[in-house]
């Protein structure tokens, strides 16, 4: 019996200094940092990968996010497996995304409030564009809302052990951080693959400024809007410029569609159109006394509205970082 007894215990404490090891390794690959690249890394093949409607739940706490999903997984495979530690750590991560969103804005951040999983256990990819960005038609693939200006290229940077991809976009020889990709081979991998360290440097990062790159408008007058097409930004088949009509009475004229937008009186003699990452959409804006005002068509009272946002002022004061930016795990 004693000997029985001391195999037991022998094999018990291999067992847990085989995991201590084990989760050691895997920590320290979670903190590799790849080279800079020009093309992405793939870290599996994405047959059989489908796009996942998101949620309103999703759409309404993460926007920035695109969920791409794999095979369900059979019952033998869910009750071998057991928990899917991958699937739980990312969604903590999505979890913390959330808070970060809350920031800067009217919503209450409770640091104690439970937010259900917002990713399935199918979950393969899970894409996140940053501020001023846009999803491209690849997982790894982010675009300037306003489009890409002359001479600006991507890199790519893999970080941990193959699990997030992080791409650059590079202008005027300054890196901002478009978005990142996290990969999900296996739902029942330890969560300790994925740093969350990795998604906070990516979120406080340097933001791509707020500039107009495409277009801008100009109320000539209570009765006249023109849109000017930048001269720098990338050729269209677009006319340069556009210029809309508007009646005295605000019913609209014959040089222009009904429900038009007239301009209010408040209205400056130049205005741009600017992203705002509150509203994660283009809107009419115009600045005062460095305060940024979003003006916008009223369709029931039939007016333009003006209302200051605090996001977008902070992100114009804020608008003119060092001249140079890495991104690096701490």
């Amino acid at each position: 019996m004693k000997a029985l007894g001391f195999l037991v215990c022998a094999a018990l404490a291999l067992f847990l200094i085989y995991n201590a090891i084990r989760h050691f390794i895997i920590n320290q690959k979670s903190k590799l940092i790849g080279l800079l690249r020009k093309v992405p890394l793939l870290p599996f093949p994405l047959d059989g990968i489908t796009e996942l409607e998101p949620t309103e739940q999703l759409k309404t706490l993460v926007p920035q996010a695109r969920i791409q999903v794999g095979p369900e997984y059979t019952s033998r495979q869910e009750c071998w497996n057991g928990r899917k530690h991958a699937i739980d750590k990312v969604n903590e991560i999505m979890r913390w995304i959330v808070k970060y969103n809350r920031k800067g804005t009217e919503a209450v951040v409770d640091d104690h409030e439970k937010i259900e999983d917002l990713i399935p256990k199918e979950t393969k990819l899970v894409s996140i564009s940053m501020e001023g960005f846009k999803h491209g038609r690849l997982c790894h693939e982010f675009e300037p809302i306003d489009g890409m200006s002359s001479g600006s290229y991507y890199t790519f940077q893999m970080f941990g052990d193959n699990k997030i991809q992080v791409t650059n976009y590079v202008e005027e020889g300054v890196s901002y951080v478009a978005g990142f990709c996290i990969y999900i081979q296996n739902p029942w991998l330890s969560g300790n693959h994925f740093r969350e360290k990795v998604v906070e440097d990516c979120f406080e990062s340097k933001k791509l400024p707020i500039r107009v790159r495409t277009s801008r408008v100009i109320v000539k007058n209570e009765h006249q809007v023109q849109v000017q097409k930048n001269p720098t930004a990338p050729p269209t088949k677009e006319k340069n410029e556009t210029t809309y009509l508007f009646s005295d009475c605000q019913e609209p004229s014959t040089s222009y569609r009904e429900g038009s937008p007239v301009p209010s009186e408040v209205s400056l003699e130049e205005q741009t159109i600017r992203y705002c990452p509150k509203l994660q959409r283009k809107v009419m804006s115009k600045v005062e006394a460095s305060v940024v005002i979003h003006e916008e068509w009223d369709p029931q009272l039939r007016e333009m509205k003006n209302k200051e946002c605090e996001m977008c002022t902070d992100v114009l004061n804020n608008e003119y970082p060092p001249p140079y930016s890495s991104l690096g795990v701490r």
